[in-house]
C-alpha cells in the first residue's frame, strides 16, 4: 500500500510541473500609434486586471512631445495618438497647446490604483535657457473619451481636461550648473513606481520617481 501510495504521489506531482511547464500565449503585434513619424523611449502602465493600459513615448509629430494613447481592453485596441499636455504645440500645427514647454520627451507611465488613474512624468525644456524641467500629471481614464480631436487629447478642450490634471513639478535641473556641481545637472531617464502596499510601513497610492543627473 504505501508503496502504490509513493508512486501515485510521484505521478501527481509531476503532472504538476509538467502543466506549470506550459508556454504563455502571445497575442498578435498591435500598431498602437499607426504614425509615419518616430516614436521611441515607450514607457506602459497597467491596471491590475489588464485590461486598461496606457503609454506614452517620445513622439516626433509636430509637437515634439510625450506621444500618448490608452486602451480599455487590455490592448487589443487603442485610442488614436494623441499626446500628453506638456508641450505648447499639438498635431496639428495651427492649433495651440495647453502646455508651455517647446519640447517633452522620457515619459513614464504608472498606474495609481488609490485613484484609478495613471500618473504620468516627462522631462520638458526649451522655456529657459539651460533649464531642465521633470514634471507630474494624471490621467483619468474614466473621464476621456477616445473619440475626441487627438489635439484634445481625449478631453473637452485642448491639453484634455477634464481627463488631465495640471502639471507638477517634480524638480527643476539645469545643464549649466544650477542643481548641483559646476557643469550643471540636469534629471533624465526618470524611472517611476506606485506603492501598492497598504499594511504597515507603506503609503498606499503614493508615487515615488527616480532619475539620473548628468553633467
Amino acid at each position: 500500500m504505501r508503496k502504490w501510495l509513493f508512486m501515485l504521489t510521484a505521478v501527481v506531482a509531476l503532472g504538476a510541473v509538467t502543466v506549470s511547464a506550459s508556454a504563455p500565449s502571445v497575442g498578435p503585434i498591435v500598431n498602437v500609434t499607426n504614425s509615419q513619424f518616430a516614436g521611441n523611449e515607450e514607457s506602459l502602465g497597467m491596471d491590475s486586471t489588464g485590461n486598461l493600459l496606457a503609454a506614452a513615448w517620445n513622439d516626433w509629430h509636430f509637437n515634439d512631445g510625450c506621444g500618448f494613447s490608452y486602451s480599455t481592453n487590455g490592448g487589443s485596441t487603442w485610442a488614436p495618438e494623441s499626446f500628453a499636455p506638456f508641450t505648447s504645440f499639438t498635431n496639428d500645427p495651427n492649433v495651440p497647446g495647453a502646455g508651455k514647454f517647446p519640447i517633452a520627451g522620457d515619459p513614464v507611465v504608472v498606474w495609481n490604483p488609490k485613484f484609478s488613474t495613471f500618473d504620468v512624468v516627462c522631462q520638458a525644456f526649451g522655456l529657459s535657457a539651460h533649464q531642465i524641467n521633470l514634471l507630474a500629471t494624471t490621467f483619468d481614464p474614466a473621464k476621456a473619451n477616445a473619440q475626441a480631436n487627438q489635439n484634445f487629447s481625449y478631453g473637452t478642450q485642448v491639453g484634455g481636461a477634464p481627463a488631465w490634471t495640471g502639471l507638477a513639478s517634480v524638480t527643476i535641473g539645469s545643464s549649466n550648473g544650477s542643481q548641483k556641481g559646476s557643469n550643471g545637472k540636469f534629471p533624465d531617464h526618470e524611472a517611476g513606481t506606485v506603492d501598492t502596499g497598504t499594511g504597515p510601513g507603506h503609503h498606499f497610492g503614493r508615487l515615488y520617481i527616480a532619475w539620473a543627473e548628468f553633467n
